[in-house]
């Protein structure tokens, strides 16, 4: 019973915990953000597709998160340029984008959520 009680009290607190961090994170500032903790989440843009769960830029928990990890992009040889080695994935996927939307696959959607979660940091 001591054990149960034990695990009941973990998850209670680990629930508050996300619920304080989750607005903590919304209201706060870039300032204060950069005095905080970092959470870091990784997005691989493989990660759309069937075989790994559809896990597409929506599914993200931005309102748990300070920065985001995009994984992966090429830095083209000569001219420093980022390219994508995944075009489908990165800019053709419509997630529920009309076919003519500038918020087609995810780099759209990162464009799309960044400016609705400002205080996450985004990263290639």
């Amino acid at each position: 019973m001591k054990v149960i009680n034990n695990i009941k009290s973990r998850i209670i607190f680990s629930v508050l915990l996300i619920g304080f961090s989750s607005s903590l994170l919304a209201n706060a500032t870039k300032e204060e953000l950069r005095d905080m903790k970092k959470i870091v989440g990784y997005f691989p843009n493989w990660g759309v597709y069937d075989a790994h769960r559809n896990y597409t830029v929506d599914k993200i928990p931005w309102d748990k998160l300070t920065h985001v990890n995009i994984a992966f992009a090429q830095v083209k040889k000569g001219t420093f340029e980022l390219s994508s080695p995944d075009e489908k994935a990165d800019f053709d996927l419509l997630n529920g984008e009309a076919e003519n939307s500038p918020y087609k696959g995810s780099y759209g959607q990162f464009n799309k959520l960044r400016g609705a979660h400002p205080h996450v940091s985004v990263l290639i």
